[in-house]
């Protein structure tokens, strides 16, 4: 069985190898719905996200909280707070939800759900 202090490491590395964990194919879903998303779709749409960061002046998002739920042997549920700077405000707060597929040797990401992004925030 995974650590709850295994599952926060491996959402942080997310944020700097966000290849190395998420599945081939995955579902992503936010308040317009979900929809499935290749990984390489998916990294290929993270520098416009960035870019909408720091265009709302919002700098990188850091873990805060992750709540974790075992589900059976191989799923997991991570329901997580992140925090991130925002230039002459105060921090925005982001939720998001991840279902996490444990193999036995590697964690990966199998569905992503945006509870509150940059766009979820007032004067973001």
């Amino acid at each position: 069985m995974i650590a709850t202090t295994d599952v926060a490491a491996f959402l942080r590395n997310l944020t700097t190898d966000p290849e190395a964990g998420f599945a081939e194919t995955f579902l992503v879903g936010d308040r317009n719905g979900a929809r499935p998303i290749s990984r390489d779709r998916f990294l290929q749409a993270l520098p416009g996200r960035a870019a909408m960061f720091t265009r709302a002046g919002i700098g990188p998002p850091e873990l805060a909280e992750t709540t974790v739920t075992i589900l059976d042997d191989h799923y997991l549920l991570a329901r997580t707070r992140w925090v991130a700077p925002r230039a002459q405000a105060e921090p925005v707060e982001l939720a998001s939800s991840y279902l996490l597929h444990h193999d036995g040797d590697a964690l990966r990401v199998v569905a992503y759900l945006n509870h509150r992004g940059p766009s979820d925030v007032d004067d973001a």
